[in-house]
């Protein structure tokens, strides 16, 4: 449904207007640099999912290291 795919935020910004969601709410979880990178560019938190992931991302505002680690966010 997106024109650019990642890195471009498109997607993530098409999510957050169908859903009507707040910028400064919102979580994007990837396990990719371009999943980081996309997240910027929307201005949304980025929630780095490290539980299978072998190549580590250094910017990320939250740290997943399982699934359950989300559940921890509320």
């Amino acid at each position: 449904m997106v024109k650019e795919p990642k890195p471009s935020p498109e997607s993530i910004n098409m999510i957050i207007q169908k859903y009507n969601l707040k910028k400064d709410e919102t979580i994007y979880i990837g396990d990719s640099p371009s999943d980081g990178i996309a997240s910027k560019k929307a201005s949304v938190s980025f929630g780095f999912a490290n539980w299978e992931n072998q190549n580590p991302i250094s910017e990320y505002n939250y740290l997943f290291k399982s699934p359950e680690d989300i559940k921890k966010l509320y």
